[in-house]
């Protein structure tokens, strides 16, 4: 009896099953519209998202040094995660270049500072290149070039003569010369000959004289000239900075060393993952001393705190319900205990067509804190009536 009523049973299936394949083809599907509730309110379905989120790549390729963070951990803005074997190096020659930075800043601060009693310095040098160029200036003019040379042709003279002396006193040792050295005649004109020396001598001497007086009068305004100048040319530098080219030359320094401290941080940068924000690591794919991508996502964080809802099947029928701030009500699949509430937060200004129909997408910010709530879980949304 029971194999006789199984078999009607499947009898009755393949009859039905004809009858479906000969009905006459299914008209095209209308724009999807969504569901009503009682009140006349869009309803729609959506996903749970955290509110703040990113996903984390290193800007350059390279091993992976370090990992400081593991999936589901807690992580505070601008720690870092992970990090490349470049990055250590890098951060002593940020080191290094911070260093040299301060110090020239000191040598900025220093010169600024004692810039007061650099100016004062050089106003005295100045004063005392003015007094001592004075004096050298009253002397030179006061010097006789006349005399000078008068004194000058005289001493010539007296070296001529002397000479003379000496040359005639030479004529007459020579009569004398085969004499004993011991013999008086013979010591008496070698006598001559060393006394006419010693005035040859002493003539070229007072030749000299003369000469270095007059040089030494001309050096000694030419010097107090050339100081005086310096002292104007510094103490000119010092009316508007310590020291200009000294100013120029660390600032440049200082110039140089920020932007090679910018490259390298920039450099850095690129060697490790920071987190953006507060939260938790959801997902890290790295693993130390693996070869990693520079621009892949290997991790993404997420502030589990505040939550939005993501629709994107609300019609161009249905969005002209809506409006930024509405009300919406919302319930969790999975949490059917739970009821939330939120706002419309923004409604995309571009159509999304998927199938053929033209939806927007709503993005909706949860305004309560629920413990329970996962990324992706679907969720059903009640958008509430405008108040009038």
């Amino acid at each position: 009896m029971i194999n006789k009523k199984f078999g009607i049973c499947i009898l009755l299936v393949f009859l039905l099953s004809g009858l479906t394949a000969c009905s006459p083809e299914a008209p095209e599907s209308e724009p999807v519209v969504l569901a009503e509730s009682p009140l006349g309110s869009p309803i729609t379905e959506g996903t749970l998202e955290p509110a703040l989120s990113a996903e984390l790549s290193f800007g350059v390729s390279g091993l992976i040094e370090e990992l400081f963070f593991k999936e589901g951990e807690v992580v505070k803005a601008g720690e870092i995660i992970a990090q490349l074997t470049s990055s250590s190096t890098i951060e002593a020659e940020i080191s290094s270049a911070q260093f040299e930075y301060l110090q020239v800043q000191q040598a900025l601060a220093d010169l600024g500072l004692y810039a007061a009693v650099e100016r004062g310095l050089a106003l005295q040098t100045l004063i005392n290149a003015k007094d001592n160029f004075h004096i050298a200036q009253e002397d030179w003019d006061d010097y006789e070039i006349d005399e000078y040379e008068d004194d000058l042709g005289d001493a010539q003279e007296d070296i001529q003569d002397a000479q003379t002396d000496l040359d005639e006193a030479l004529a007459d040792l020579k009569e004398y010369l085969n004499l004993d050295e011991d013999n008086r005649t013979r010591k008496r004109y070698q006598d001559y000959v060393d006394d006419a020396e010693s005035d040859l001598h002493q003539a070229e001497q007072d030749y000299s004289d003369v000469e270095n007086e007059y040089l030494q009068a001309k050096l000694d305004y030419e010097l107090a000239a050339g100081q005086l100048a310096a002292a104007q040319v510094e103490y000119d530098k010092k009316q508007d900075s310590s020291d200009t080219d000294q100013l120029a030359l660390l600032q440049a320094q200082s110039d140089a060393l920020e932007q090679t401290i910018n490259g390298l941080q920039s450099r850095l940068a690129s060697s490790q993952i920071v987190s953006p924000i507060n939260g938790i690591v959801m997902k890290n794919d790295l693993k130390k001393n693996e070869f990693a991508l520079a621009g892949n996502p290997f991790v993404m964080v997420a502030d589990p705190s505040r939550w939005i809802v993501k629709t994107n099947d609300v019609s161009e029928y249905d969005v002209v319900q809506i409006q930024e701030g509405q009300i919406v009500l919302i319930q969790v699949d999975a949490l059917p205990e739970i009821s939330l509430q939120g706002s419309v937060d923004s409604i995309d200004r571009v159509a999304y067509l998927d199938q053929g129909d033209v939806t927007y997408p709503i993005t909706i910010s949860i305004d309560e804190e629920v413990d329970g709530l996962r990324w992706g879980m679907t969720v059903s949304v009640e958008f509430q009536p405008i108040e009038n």
